[in-house]
């Protein structure tokens, strides 16, 4: 069972599996036929076109490289605004509209640069796509939904104290970004919603510290809801909101994190002295 909490409003959903009822109870046609994954090279790229592709949609991937696991693969610069916008008026002008464009794409910022200049191109990279799409939304003419699927890690900063200044700020903007063009100016019905994660991703617990590596594997023993999470968890439930229209789920943020943040260091040290 997967830990999620649910930020944005006060209800909650305690579970992949709680949340995935919202789809299957759903009275409407919850099928995703298309997605659109940006950056679908990345871990969490790859992870998303995997699932996505295991329940049954067709997968455009937008990546610096080509990805041989999509179905079509388009290779683009997160830097170059002309090419993005042209691709995002391409696929929303299709006879088909993709049912959902999920954002996995990272910055990666050159060495050399000062630090300000890095901020400005880590926050280029990552709002240029949403700004993109949004300039597409406004020159479509014709009803339908769409869905937009964020997964960030901007939840890190709730246990990794010493995540650089830069990284809160394009995190968050993102963030903003994606909930922004769920009130575009479109014919659509845009539906924006964010799965964020942190250092609670099993598949990088080589990069841990010494106290979270102690800590997750004590949280799966003491707590069935609340075991570490990986990649491939983060994917379904991405997947999952790539539906989210057929349930009216919109301007949520999913924050899978294994419960770490309602854990009070009073409790942690209970944890680790009770446990075997």
């Amino acid at each position: 069972m997967l830990f999620i909490r649910q930020v944005s409003f006060v209800s909650s959903i305690s579970s992949y599996h709680e949340a995935s009822n919202l789809v299957t109870s759903s009275n409407r046609d919850s099928s995703a036929n298309t997605i659109v994954v940006y950056g679908s090279t990345g871990l969490v790229g790859k992870a998303v076109c995997v699932e996505a592709q295991r329940n049954g949609c067709q997968v455009i991937g937008l990546s610096r490289t080509r990805s041989k696991a999509c179905s079509e693969s388009i290779e683009i610069d997160f830097l170059d605004y002309e090419h993005l916008a042209k691709t995002a008026q391409e696929l929303i002008g299709r006879e088909n509209i993709p049912d959902a464009f999920v954002f996995c794409h990272r910055s990666r910022i050159s060495s050399h640069l000062s630090e300000a200049d890095a901020l400005l191109q880590s926050i280029a990279i990552d709002i240029y796509p949403y700004l993109a799409l949004k300039d597409a939304l406004k020159k479509i003419d014709r009803k339908g939904s769409l869905n937009i699927v964020t997964v960030t890690s901007n939840a890190a900063f709730r246990f990794a104290q010493d995540v650089n200044y830069m990284y809160h700020i394009t995190k968050h903007a993102q963030v903003a970004a994606s909930f922004g063009l769920s009130s575009a100016p479109t014919s659509l019905d845009v539906y924006s919603n964010v799965v964020s994660f942190g250092e609670v991703i099993d598949n990088s617990k080589q990069d841990h510290d010494l106290f979270h590596r102690q800590l997750f594997p004590i949280l799966s023993r003491c707590s069935s809801d609340r075991p570490v999470p990986s990649i491939e968890n983060v994917a379904k439930v991405a997947v999952m909101l790539c539906k989210a229209s057929s349930f009216g789920f919109c301007g949520q943020t999913l924050v899978i994190d294994s419960g770490l943040s309602n854990i009070t260091q009073e409790s942690v040290v209970r944890l680790l002295t009770s446990c075997p």
